[in-house]
């Protein structure tokens, strides 16, 4: 990988992980998570799409998390990229 995309790589990394650090967020975050599994544990058997709503936000809820998680550990891979450049020069 050029030096350039492993720059930017490391620095989307930087702010994921400011993210993924914020108390802010992650309150949000658990809140939300908490709201639905509440929603979707109260909600009534007989009501199959409104269970398959609520499920379907949860799951996306942990799929943007996933997602920043891996931008995250992508930036930490571009770290040590950067790193062996750095030290090849």
């Amino acid at each position: 990988m050029r030096e350039g995309k492993v720059r930017q790589e490391f620095e989307k990394g930087n702010k994921a992980d400011i993210l993924l650090k914020n108390e802010v967020f992650l309150e949000i975050f658990e809140n939300l998570e908490n709201q639905f599994l509440d929603a979707w544990k109260n909600s009534s058997l007989k009501d199959a799409q409104e269970r398959e709503r609520i499920y379907y936000l949860y799951q996306s809820l942990k799929a943007l998390k996933s997602g920043i998680e891996n931008v995250s550990a992508n930036g930490r891979l571009a770290k040590a990229q950067l790193d062996k450049i750095i030290a090849n020069n």
